[in-house]
């Protein structure tokens, strides 16, 4: 989305969000924390369903995913980076879809949009 050649979100032209290079981050609109821009706090993270498939498997693993969280604290973009499948990538996306974020503070003071990781644990009890 955007007007560049890139796969992500605003005017980059790489796969990240905002006025960008390579990585799509921008400078002045979206970054990754740090560099005066203070990093979002989870508000509202529910945990994950497991898929049927992972839990008759019994099978337990890490997804890692990049995500936009916007200015206004809601994910964006949502970039699968690994994970071991068996359905547990897309509950992944669903719940993250779902988290609310305290959002990320600019040198500024004001609320600015940032790409960071975020890892989802699936363990069983």
């Amino acid at each position: 989305m955007g007007s560049k050649n890139g796969k992500g979100i605003g005017d980059g032209d790489g796969i990240g969000a905002g006025p960008g290079g390579p990585s799509g981050v921008g400078t002045t609109t979206v970054g990754p924390p740090g560099h005066g821009v203070r990093a979002p706090t989870c508000a509202f993270c529910p945990r994950p369903e497991y898929s049927d498939q992972a839990r008759q498997s019994r099978f337990q693993g890490l997804v890692e995913l990049n995500v936009v969280v916007q200015a206004d604290g809601r994910p964006g973009k949502i970039e699968l980076v690994s994970g071991p499948g068996l359905g547990l990538d897309e509950k992944a996306i669903e719940a993250v879809r779902t988290w609310r974020f305290n959002p990320a503070i600019g040198p500024n003071g004001k609320p600015v949009a940032v790409l960071i990781p975020i890892e989802v644990q699936f363990q069983l009890f």
